[in-house]
């Protein structure tokens, strides 16, 4: 009888992509931090204006398409209010604004009435936002705009 033998060097390319699959599979990909939120608040945008919602969009959004196919799109959120301060106001805090009297805009100035609703200049200052609950989680958090 013969003894049986394995010629390696021709199966070598077959050992390593077993040995390689074996290894990739007992690893467990694990993240170094908490996951990364970004959030943009865009007036007068519609919701077939991006590429990542309708591929047939006019307009080109690449980065925009590029941000949404590498992370999680939050597709069902609406306006707290049909004008910018108040929808602000309820992104920031996470309340609804009727029930702060931040129904109006924030002009900066009191030069009337939009609706016979209590106008607030500003956000009260006791108000805790969600950059600061992010803060206290160890986030950076960073704002730009209005």
């Amino acid at each position: 009888m013969r003894p049986f033998k394995i010629d390696f060097s021709r199966h070598l390319p077959i050992y390593v992509v077993l040995l390689l699959a074996a290894f990739l599979s007992s690893c467990s990909i694990e993240r170094s931090g908490p996951p990364n939120i970004l959030v943009f608040l865009v007036d007068d945008l519609g919701y077939m204006d991006i590429g990542a919602n309708n591929p047939d969009s006019f307009y080109e959004t690449p980065h925009i398409d590029g941000l949404a196919d590498s992370g999680m799109l939050f597709t069902d959120g609406y306006a707290a209010n049909p004008v910018c301060s108040p929808t602000r106001y309820a992104l920031m805090t996470g309340k609804h604004p009727t029930r702060a009297d931040a129904t109006n805009f924030f002009s900066g100035k009191r030069s009337g009435k939009f609706d016979p609703a209590p106008l607030v200049d500003n956000m009260p200052l006791k108000e805790v936002t969600v950059a600061e609950v992010l803060k206290e989680a160890g986030y950076r958090t960073f704002f730009a705009g209005k």
